[in-house]
Parts: C-alpha cells; structure tokens; sequence
C-alpha cells in the first residue's frame, strides 16, 4: 500500500447501471437511497451509465428531500453511447462514447471517470443495478469489475471494493460485515489465499481453483473479516 501523506484515504463513488429486470420502485432502489442519503457526509462522486440515467430523476428527488437542496451534486455525471436512454441528461457532466467502441459503458465509466483518480489509497464503488437482466450482460460486468480491481490492485497498490446491490462484492484488500444468511467467497485464479476471521470456517485458506469456493457463515452477532492476498476475490451473499 502506498503510504504517501498526500494521498486521500477513500473514494466513494455511486454508479447507477441500466436493469431491465429489477426496474424501478424494487430494492435496487431502496439500496440507492441509502446511499445517496450518505453522499454530501462522503463527497461521493455520482455516475449514471447509460441507461442508467432512469434513476437520475427519482434521486434528484430524494436528494432534495434529504438534503434540502434542488440542485444535484456537484460530481455527477452521465457517460454512455445513449443507445439505451430514455430520459434527460441535462444539468449533469455528459460523457458521449461512440456506439462502435470494444468496450462497454460500464467499462468505460471505470477506465474514464474512476481509474485516472488514483490519488486514492482505496476505492469504495457502489453499483447500483449492475446484475439482472441478461445474463451475458451480468457476467461482463463482473468480469470488467474483477480486471478493474486487479490493475488497480497490481499496478498501484490500491485496495479496490465494488459492491453489486447488496449480492456481490468484489474486491482486494480487507472487507468486514455481518450477514445473518449464508455468504460464498471464490476466487478466478487456479490458486488464491484468503484470510477469514470470526466465521464458521476461518484460518488462512487456500482456494484452489475457480470452482472451489468457499460457504461460510458469521458467528452469532459477530462481524466476519475477508482478506484477500495477492489476488481480487469475489463475495456472494446468498
């Protein structure tokens, strides 16, 4: 970990993706409001990708409800190809892709708006409708998020997590919580090492092979500890 002075010690950032099969009023939403209610506490910045952009207007109204406030934060953006945006972007900072680019929107958003920050000794990343909907769509975002957390974790000793709702983690570094239901932890690497505290099954592990995860469960009334070692690992809340 780069212990510069200099460095800012977290950076939270709120990003809303497109989700066909969730749609609004669901608990992606009521997720996003908690999150949104903590935003001028934290300075997040705020990012909708694409079609993403039809939450924009329910939060700018919880916003103003919370914050009394009308106008939007000040680091909100919009970036996308606009081929799935049904709704306005204005009076936010706009990101035009071309719509015959490699990568998706989602990665974009992460390569444009988020990786050039690396003033940050970590990066806290909230996705906000990133699962659901097609399933090709669903793995890319993971993918993309996991080789986003390994470059920054390789190449500058950052510690990277990206919450997906409240079902997914991925992340380098260490990551403590409570989850009263059954939790998994796996890793793509033929070989990953993992630190566990105050779970059922705890200890230094090794998790050999993408297909030997690990279930697990936190003791009674206890926050549970996941450190990964060298390597991103990914966190299923069941």
């Amino acid at each position: 970990m780069n212990s510069d002075p200099k460095k800012k010690v977290c950076c939270r950032i709120l990003m809303f993706l497109a989700s066909p099969s969730k749609g609004l009023g669901g608990s992606d939403v009521t997720y996003a409001k908690d999150l949104l209610s903590k935003q001028k506490q934290y300075d997040d910045t705020v990012i909708y990708v694409d079609g993403g952009l039809q939450y924009q207007p329910e939060m700018k109204s919880y916003w103003k409800s919370v914050w009394n406030e009308a106008a939007v934060p000040q680091k909100c953006y919009w970036i996308g190809d606009g081929d799935s945006v049904a709704a306005s972007a204005a009076h936010l900072h706009q990101i035009h892709l071309n719509p015959q680019k490699d990568l998706s929107d989602f990665a974009a958003a992460l390569e444009t708006l988020v990786c050039p920050d690396v003033s940050a000794q970590s990066f806290e990343i909230y996705v906000v409708g990133g699962l659901g909907g097609r399933k090709d769509h669903e793995w890319a975002n993971l993918c993309e998020a996991h080789n986003f957390v390994m470059r920054l974790m390789t190449n500058f000793g950052c510690e990277v997590k990206i919450f997906f709702d409240r079902d997914v983690l991925v992340l380098s570094g260490k990551v403590s919580f409570f989850s009263a239901n059954p939790w998994s932890v796996f890793s793509s690497f033929p070989e990953a090492k993992v630190e566990i505290k105050d779970a059922k099954y705890e200890g230094q592990l090794s998790l050999k092979g993408p297909s030997h995860g690990l279930s697990n469960h936190c003791l009674a009334e206890k926050n549970a500890t996941v450190v990964s070692k060298m390597t991103p690992l990914m966190l299923f809340f069941n």
